[in-house]
């Protein structure tokens, strides 16, 4: 919640920073720094670290070479089962302010989306979201429509998943484990058998940016290619436009109440009819992955 007002600041007294994700609550705070940057002639760049690892960066060229044609599609998922940390209060994953799964993992599946799509604006067409009693996202599935291609985000505090990101293109895709620190992936090219990308680190996760960030402060640089401005600004408004669908507008109230009179139990409700009911949701939540309340 402090990096806006930090980063402005050290940005005006000639400082270069280099800021830890997110960069700022959302897209209007990312776009103040980014233009305060670009006013002072100071470097600022976003700590995405996952851009700067290896197997980022192969990945990256073997898409730019055409090897799995033109991306049409990206999936990106990053969910861990953290309730109890969140529920204990004691760091920042739970404040009001600055919390969060969409802030904390969402931003680096956006980051996945900002690389690999085209440039437009990310339209959200499907949403599912849970908060827990105090607001604080704990899961959030969307997807997004960019520029005419499709997209899902996926992000969550309260279960854990396969942490990972798919771009899908035209003759084949790219499978990338865990995405926000990856260091293996597999190629599926059409009429080729699957080649996997065995990519460690340099020295740890964070060495690659650390290092890019030292060079560019070396050559007197005013904005990073591999994480620009625009990047950060983009990757905000995406988190942004997740974030939204969780403020319930007069649309979505007038749905819940038509459902809530279409959705009733005609006849008789046996405690057999309980059980079943209860079954049925029982194994409904199972398959479909998403929280349930069931109120008799």
């Amino acid at each position: 919640a402090l990096h806006h007002d930090w980063a402005i600041r050290a940005l005006r007294a000639g400082k270069a920073v280099l800021c830890e994700k997110p960069a700022c609550l959302g897209a209007e705070e990312a776009a103040d720094v980014a233009r305060v940057a670009r006013e002072c002639g100071s470097l600022f760049m976003e700590s995405m670290k996952a851009r700067f690892t290896p197997c980022y960066r192969t990945v990256r060229e073997l898409v730019d070479k055409g090897e799995i044609g033109d991306v049409v599609h990206v999936e990106t998922t990053l969910c861990n089962d953290m309730r109890e940390l969140v529920r204990s209060g004691k760091t920042y994953h739970s404040k009001p302010v600055g919390g969060g799964v969409l802030l904390d993992c969402g931003i680096y599946c956006a980051s996945w989306l900002d690389d690999f799509l085209p440039a437009g604006e990310a339209q959200v067409t499907a949403f599912a979201g849970i908060a827990n009693d105090q607001g604080i996202d704990m899961y959030a599935s969307a997807t997004l429509e960019v520029a005419g291609l499709s997209a899902t985000l996926e992000c969550a505090f309260d279960r854990a998943k396969p942490r990972q990101a798919v771009l899908v293109g035209t003759r084949g895709r790219v499978v990338i484990e865990e995405l926000h620190r990856c260091q293996r992936a597999t190629v599926y090219a059409d009429g080729c058998e699957p080649r996997v990308i065995d990519a460690p680190y340099e020295v740890d996760d964070f060495y690659g940016e650390a290092l890019h960030f030292t060079k560019l402060v070396a050559a007197g640089a005013e904005e990073s290619d591999v994480m620009p401005l625009q990047a950060t600004v983009r990757c905000a408004r995406i988190v942004d436009a997740v974030k939204a669908r969780f403020s319930l507008g007069r649309d979505a109230l007038r749905a819940l109440e038509v459902q809530e009179g279409a959705l009733r139990w005609h006849g008789e409700f046996t405690s057999s009819d309980a059980l079943e009911l209860g079954n049925a949701v029982a194994r409904l939540s199972r398959e479909y992955d998403r929280g349930v309340t069931v109120r008799v």
